[in-house]
């Protein structure tokens, strides 16, 4: 009979708590894991070793919403968005000095394609999976399709639905271009102010940011034990999407509020569709 490890070593055997093979944790496994942290994993570990009940860590959904929402504020009270749109706006031409510039316009054309080719291998791997992974047990196979499904929801929801067809059809924010500050023919509104303006294609929030912030995806899909890849992933996907949105902010294209919602809607629907895929496992 093989010893225990030593920090159950003064418990018996039959009232000591199970613990799984931290070798085969994923993303869905709900007794297994961090449903809504990437970063978070080790600590949900320890809690579970402790009493053999997994707790999720909640700093993973407060700190980013508090901090958006006193970030936002201190955009409204300073008027950051008009003074950082204002960087690259010549006022005596009329022109937005960046908004044709290169490598600028060439990452706004192109730089949705990397996130889109995850999302289109989420696709495959939850409709082709059987056959991509056919030598796959039936366990990893769930798990690959599961992650497939996860992105591809994500990539629909989040900058698909939440943003490019909802917000910002809804909210009526003209951007930067198209404000009386910049030489355009409407009023500035600051962020949080409902618009009453017609734009179908408004500046609230960023679509191409979004897009981009999506490559923080597979963070929540990635083996738990991973930890490093997942920080990778998470890392680099907000990387990828403040680039985006600095990008879009510097041709006058976004206010730098528009970037910060985009990125927060992104996480939140990853958060969310994480934990019910694991709920109605």
């Amino acid at each position: 009979m093989s010893a225990l490890p030593r920090e159950f070593s003064n418990h018996d055997s039959k009232s000591s708590p199970t613990l799984p093979d931290e070798s085969n944790l994923s993303l869905f496994d709900p007794d297994a894991n961090s449903i809504v942290s990437p970063i978070g994993q080790a600590d949900c570990v320890k809690e579970r070793q402790a009493d053999g009940q997994l707790r999720q860590p909640r700093w993973p959904i407060w700190i980013p919403l508090i901090g958006a929402l006193l970030f936002s504020v201190m955009i409204r009270t300073y008027d950051l968005d008009r003074k950082i749109a204002a960087l690259t706006y010549n006022a005596a031409d009329n022109i937005w000095t960046l908004q044709r510039a290169e490598p600028l316009l060439s990452f706004y054309r192109y730089g949705i394609f990397p996130p889109l080719l995850v999302g289109t291998v989420g696709a495959l791997a939850l409709i082709c999976g059987r056959w991509i992974w056919r030598d796959a047990d039936v366990t990893r196979l769930q798990t690959l399709r599961r992650g497939g499904l996860f992105l591809l929801l994500l990539l629909a929801i989040g900058p698909g639905l939440l943003v490019n067809t909802g917000l910002k059809m809804m909210w009526g924010r003209p951007r930067p271009l198209q404000c009386q500050d910049f030489g355009g023919e409407f009023a500035f509104h600051l962020v949080g102010d409902w618009s009453t303006y017609d734009l179908p294609n408004s500046s609230f929030p960023s679509g191409h940011a979004s897009i981009a912030f999506f490559l923080m995806g597979p963070a929540f899909i990635i083996n738990p034990k991973q930890t490093r890849m997942r920080r990778y992933w998470l890392l680099g996907g907000l990387s990828y999407g403040l680039a985006m949105g600095v990008t879009r902010v510097l041709q006058g294209g976004h206010f730098l509020s528009d970037v910060l919602w985009a990125g927060i809607i992104v996480y939140f629907v990853a958060v969310a569709l994480a934990w019910l895929l694991i709920r109605f496992d």
